[in-house]
């Protein structure tokens, strides 16, 4: 009774003064605003790189090791699962057309003359 009767004499309310403590809110929804920001660019990037010949280092489980390709990027999945690539030099010839599995890819360098 004596918190509720000096919360009244300030002219404050419990509530008013839980909502007044709590400034989670303005954070979070920045740190939400740089991640959709950061994603963005980085998915803006990723459409740029269309048509770029690179060079990728592949490792899945059930490649055998590490094996070093080149190919020409045509897009990627939103999710970084799939990568789409056009011309994928492989040890039996040149695919061409080749959906490969995100979680393969190690390292993208791109080569910056198309």
């Amino acid at each position: 009774a004596n918190s509720m009767s000096s919360l009244q004499e300030r002219g404050d309310s419990p509530v008013a003064q839980s909502v007044s403590t709590n400034r989670t809110l303005p954070t979070t929804a920045f740190s939400h605003h740089q991640h959709f920001d950061q994603r963005r660019r980085a998915l803006t990037t990723l459409l740029g790189l269309a048509g770029y010949r690179a060079e990728l280092v592949l490792g899945g489980s059930g490649s055998g090791g590490v094996q070093t390709t080149r190919a020409q990027l045509r897009s990627w999945a939103a999710d970084y699962e799939h990568i789409h690539v056009a011309a994928l030099e492989t040890p039996i010839g040149t695919l061409p057309e080749a959906l490969l599995r995100g979680s393969d890819v190690v390292q993208v360098t791109v080569q910056l003359r198309r």
